[in-house]
């Protein structure tokens, strides 16, 4: 709820269109997969699912009714799902824009192309193995940025909680509290979302609700 609902409208600010896009097992294996989530079809074969797959990355800095390109980038999330096809596809387009980023240097602008940010679980990572690992540091020559989140503060938590929307002022701080308890703000969006489907219909998840998905949570972990 948090990256869906929140970091379109905060990336609106500085001028940025944001495409978001959630790996999961299949679509981090299959260049198809990744392709359907994408474009939202599914392509016949590889090549198609390459082709798609740029011609989409590079139409993200185009408004969709028309208008001059402007600042986009596409987030891939879960991204330790990524194997070894996927991220070659990833790379042979990353690297096929080579030519535009050098002439953007010489000319002293920016390139007239979208960015590209993979978040994933480094943990979860490198538990796949050491081919997993290689994997990434492929990219290592292409990250112009490349960082690691330290686990999130308390008020990091606290500024989570309060952008889901409740129906007590109990509830955002049973929020809070697991998240914080566990290091993990992932852990408060699955709290949140369980809560949602245990409200009555039509109504926001209150304290009760909150606190009957984080119990389900705990029994299940």
């Amino acid at each position: 709820y948090y990256f869906e609902h929140r970091l379109e409208t905060d990336a609106a600010r500085f001028g940025i269109s944001v495409k978001y896009i959630v790996l999961n097992a299949l679509s981090g294996k299959s260049p198809r997969a990744f392709a359907e989530e994408l474009c939202g079809r599914t392509p016949p074969d590889l090549a198609t699912a390459y082709r798609w797959t740029e011609a989409a990355m590079s139409n993200l800095i185009y408004p969709a009714f028309g208008g001059p390109a402007s600042p986009s980038v596409l987030i891939i999330d879960e991204a330790q799902f990524a194997r070894g096809e996927l991220m070659s596809m990833l790379r042979g387009i990353w690297d096929s824009w080579e030519p535009e980023r050098r002439a953007a240097r010489c000319e002293g602008r920016a390139p007239v192309l979208p960015g590209l940010v993979m978040i994933g679980n480094r943990v979860f990572a490198q538990g796949s193995g050491v081919a997993k690992t290689e994997e990434y540091r492929r990219w290592a020559d292409r990250l112009l940025i490349r960082g690691t989140l330290e686990r999130p503060s308390v008020a990091d938590c606290a500024a989570v909680a309060a952008t889901f929307p409740c129906a007590d002022a109990e509830a955002p701080a049973l929020l809070e509290e697991i998240g914080a308890k566990r290091s993990n703000l992932r852990v408060m969006e699955r709290a949140y979302r369980h809560a949602h489907e245990l409200a009555p219909a039509g109504q926001l998840p209150g304290a009760a609700e909150i606190k009957e998905a984080i119990e389900t949570h705990r029994r299940m972990t």
